[in-house]
């Protein structure tokens, strides 16, 4: 692994953690999530992913890929809540490091994805492109995200720069996920 992965690991793995106590899954890995929730947990990802991606789009060609996921999953069922909290990268440092944050989860979407067919009251969701297997596509993404950026020698100015980006991003997500519905 790669010196600046290794420390983004460290430097953000309690904001990690705290992202997902907030961010509702647990109800998905416990099969307790009724259809309501989900939707209300789709919607705050949208929200966050949405704000990220865009924020990422200043610096890299990044694109609404994800966002656009979750917008297809929601279907009707999309609030159109209040993009209230926003993201903003100072550089493209920055970007990168909120680019960690955004591929890690899609990553944990995959991981969450296992237990959505389990859950009772979710049997008649259509099929799911945000929480979905891992294919080949997303784990390219994230083999061609860390191929980047082991690629890539950082100062230590540029460390510092791609965590503040991977902290900023981890803190819109929680925000969102801490958003009541």
């Amino acid at each position: 692994m790669s010196k600046i992965l290794e420390v983004l690991k460290k430097e953000t793995l309690n904001l990690h953690k705290s992202v997902e106590k907030v961010s509702g899954v647990d109800q998905i890995i416990d099969y307790s999530i009724t259809k309501d929730n989900y939707f209300n947990i789709l919607n705050k990802n949208y929200l966050a992913y949405y704000v990220s991606e865009n924020a990422i789009n200043n610096y890299i060609n990044y694109g609404n890929d994800i966002s656009n996921w979750i917008k297809h999953d929601l279907n009707d069922n999309i609030l159109y809540l209040e993009k209230k909290y926003i993201l903003v990268l100072d550089n493209l440092n920055e970007a990168i490091g909120a680019k960690y944050v955004v591929e890690g989860s899609l990553l944990g979407g995959a991981f969450i994805s296992k237990h959505l067919k389990d859950c009772s009251n979710l049997k008649d969701l259509k099929s799911q492109r945000f929480y979905s297997k891992s294919d080949k596509t997303r784990i390219n993404r994230w083999l061609n995200f860390k191929e980047e950026i082991i690629s890539k020698t950082f100062s230590h100015k540029e460390e510092k720069d791609i965590i503040n980006g991977a902290v900023k991003t981890f803190n819109v997500f929680k925000n969102y996920y801490s958003i009541a519905l």
